[in-house]
């Protein structure tokens, strides 16, 4: 999966991760507000994080950083990720708790739409959200996903729901990346 990085919206920037991030994301992996909707707490090591991000640096399928346009701080995670329960990619949001209930969930999700939908150019965009994940599943219905199923995953043994968003849906993907649209259907 190759796309072009980074990427903006009015608020936010997402760009590939660098070795100085190591510790971003080892406190926000140890976060157990952060990780109550994603998997357990990950012990934060940063030392294992920076060797990882190492590996991770030149692969198209390292977690990408979010940061805020007016202060170049960090303020979680996103990507695309192999989930291999149910065979196929899905995006990923992970932000910090001071950044939750302010949109940037939303402007986070566009950009992933836009890159799917636009560079990539599959049909469908997958997200998996656990049933507790009730911001996550507000914000999937706005933007016109639809719940098309449920699995248990093979790592936590818990239940998850299946969205998806199809890239024929005019209305859902005028919500998410109207560039993209014929003015008719807008």
């Amino acid at each position: 999966m190759k796309f072009d990085l980074p990427r903006k919206s009015v608020r936010l920037l997402i760009r590939r991760p660098q070795v100085d991030d190591a510790e971003f994301f080892a406190r926000l992996n140890a976060s157990p507000d952060v990780r109550r909707s994603i998997g357990p707490v990950i012990e934060p090591d940063v030392n294992k994080t920076r060797e990882k991000l190492r590996e991770l640096q030149n692969s198209e399928n390292a977690p990408l950083i979010i940061e805020l346009l007016s202060t170049g701080g960090r303020i979680g995670y996103t990507g695309f990720v192999r989930n291999e329960d149910i065979d196929r990619m899905e995006i990923q949001i992970a932000l910090d708790t001071p950044f939750w209930g302010q949109g940037y969930g939303t402007e986070v999700l566009d950009l992933l739409a836009e890159i799917w939908f636009g560079e990539l150019n599959p049909d469908v965009l997958t997200a998996t959200v656990w049933p507790d994940n009730n911001r996550a599943i507000k914000l999937l219905n706005t933007k016109g996903f639809l719940k098309v199923g449920e699995y248990v995953d093979s790592i936590y043994q818990r239940r998850h729901i299946i969205y998806e968003l199809r890239k024929r849906n005019a209305n859902s993907l005028a919500l998410v990346c109207p560039a993209k649209l014929p003015s008719a259907n807008r």
